[in-house]
């Protein structure tokens, strides 16, 4: 329950958490914008790796994808709005894709290196595969990322076997689903959750004018 008061602003500044998988390709559009829109707000962000495919299954849902129409229109939306937003774009020939193991080294990289390490790495995942249009699943790809972002290449390859970021990966999905995401990129703001690659206009109108009672 909300009530809309112009001019003001939450009480207290509370991180803007995303939800994504790298094999979302809105979810990429997301992370190339997010950290440019929270300075504009002055929020914190947090980023959060998940198992799309386990919040799919979990809430009934289906990837576009799966869908002729959908999946014809979703591509030229793609094209358009990632030249809307200035982004390199081509779909991959190698899709969909198991980002399980990418996912467990985005969290190794962010206990080596706090979020910084895991939005660098995640960042470079992002743009090889729906920027380049590259295969990110052939093993060169977690020695280039590592390459990219300063981090060792043994430890993005081993995080696959390490069962605390095993657990890692699951509590996230488990938490995204308990809060009500049923794709991705998914937000939230509080309690508040917002779904898509469009919706930072609706966050920034939260942010500046909704408090919540």
């Amino acid at each position: 329950m909300f009530s809309l008061q112009a001019g003001t602003t939450m009480a207290a500044a509370k991180p803007i958490e995303f939800y994504f998988d790298l094999a979302s390709p809105y979810s990429y559009i997301a992370a190339e914008r997010l950290e440019g829109f929270a300075k504009e707000v002055g929020r914190e962000t947090v980023w959060k790796p998940v198992v799309l495919g386990g919040i799919f299954k979990a809430t009934g849902n289906e990837m576009p994808a799966r869908i002729k129409e959908k999946a014809a229109w979703m591509t030229r939306d793609l094209r358009m709005s990632c030249q809307m937003y200035g982004l390199d774009f081509r779909f991959p020939k190698a899709f969909p894709i198991r980002t399980i193991a990418h996912h467990r080294a985005l969290l190794a990289a962010e206990a080596e290196g706090g979020q910084d390490a895991l939005r660098r790495l995640a960042l470079a995942f992002y743009r090889a595969y729906w920027g380049e249009g590259h295969d990110i699943t052939q093993p060169e790809w977690f020695t280039a990322a590592a390459a990219s972002t300063g981090l060792s290449p043994e430890l993005l390859i081993n995080a696959n076997n390490d069962e605390a970021i095993k657990q890692k990966l699951i509590a996230n999905t488990d938490e995204a689903i308990a809060r009500g995401a049923f794709g991705a990129p998914t937000f939230m703001i509080g309690d508040q959750l917002f779904w898509g690659n469009d919706r930072f206009e609706m966050m920034r109108f939260y942010i500046e004018h909704v408090e919540i009672l």
